[in-house]
């Protein structure tokens, strides 16, 4: 079902800027626990991921209609990595374990257009160097929100531009995802995700303190400590597309 099939529809378009995204090993057996049993664990080179993804969405566009309604919101959320069936071909993607944004509005109407229930927190973010791309100048994130009544924080820098998403490279795992599938009540639903070239960096992670018992669950917290390796990107454009049935 590629991105330029005819019956797509645009559910909106937005640009996802200054992106991190830090990844972690978990064990394959809590994965399974919090997946719908359609779908499979996709691992990396043999390990199972979960990604906590932070971005700043601006010119929010729902339908892709002119912008106006937002002048950005900041989301976060943790995903993992999941392939299914669809007559005898396989599909991967990214499954959304649970999202967060900054806005009332655009979480009612994200949930609205995708289906994916989108949670509430007050977010700050500080980030420098994602514009210039120089050498002199690598980028850095410093993100801080609050959830109820917990607190979390973590600050990432840049060490060196990363490959340009090869064909199995972490970066292409992570970053290339251009599939979102979920499970509503028609079945499985793929979503697919049309965007522009990312320039991504390799990062190192300075702070980490997340409470990932408020975040994600008890079962997470041993496995979401410091990150086994951290990318950011300046993002670029995306097109978000109408759910489809696979099957």
């Amino acid at each position: 079902m590629p991105a330029t099939s005819p019956r797509l529809k645009t559910r909106y378009k937005c640009q996802w800027r200054e992106v991190v995204a830090m990844n972690f090993e978990v064990d394959p057996r809590v994965i399974r626990r919090h997946l719908p049993e359609q779908l499979s664990i996709d691992h990396y080179n043999d390990h199972t991921l979960v990604t906590m993804m932070a971005k700043r969405v601006r010119r929010f566009r729902p339908w892709g209609l002119p912008p106006g309604l937002f002048r950005g919101f900041e989301q976060i959320d943790f995903r993992t990595y999941v392939s299914c069936d669809s007559g005898g071909q396989t599909l991967r993607g990214h499954y959304v374990l649970r999202s967060f944004v900054s806005s009332k509005m655009a979480g009612g109407l994200l949930k609205f257009l995708t289906g994916q229930p989108q949670e509430l927190i007050s977010a700050k973010r500080v980030t420098s160097g994602f514009e210039e791309a120089r050498r002199d100048a690598l980028p850095s994130a410093d993100y801080r929100w609050n959830f109820g009544d917990s607190e979390s924080h973590f600050m990432v820098k840049a060490r060196q531009v990363a490959s340009k998403g090869e064909a199995g490279s972490k970066e292409e795992f992570v970053l290339q995802q251009n599939r979102r599938i979920q499970i509503t009540s028609d079945g499985i639903q793929v979503h697919e995700i049309r965007q522009t070239p990312w320039l991504v960096w390799n990062a190192s992670s300075g702070s980490f303190d997340c409470n990932i018992r408020s975040l994600l669950g008890d079962e997470f917290q041993r496995y979401l400590g410091q990150p086994n390796f951290v990318l950011l990107s300046q993002g670029g454009e995306v097109t978000v597309f109408k759910g489809q049935n696979p099957g």
